[in-house]
């Protein structure tokens, strides 16, 4: 690491060996919003995620996944995210 912070090279060999899954975060960051959802007493949940990371086929595993839970799961597109309306 350089003494001004971390060079372009470190952070290309840092991303390659850094295992992130986009997929498994996103659904993360949607059941952390499920939890949050039901303390506020609520039906329903509408998180939105990054697109970064997550093609259709992932999109496609999200949606499956929350559905195999028994939620009822709409997926709505947007430029950079991806937003959900789950309900249960």
């Amino acid at each position: 690491m350089s003494s001004n912070g971390i060079t372009a090279k470190e952070a290309r060999e840092a991303t390659e060996i850094s295992g992130f899954n986009a997929v498994e975060e996103a659904l993360v960051i949607i059941n952390n919003v499920i939890k949050i959802s039901t303390q506020q007493g609520k039906d329903f949940a509408e998180p939105s995620v990054s697109k970064e990371g997550i093609d259709s086929s992932g999109l496609s595993f999200i949606v499956s996944d929350l559905q195999g839970r028994g939620f009822k799961v709409k997926s709505f597109t947007g430029d950079a995210i991806y937003r959900f309306k789950i309900s249960w």
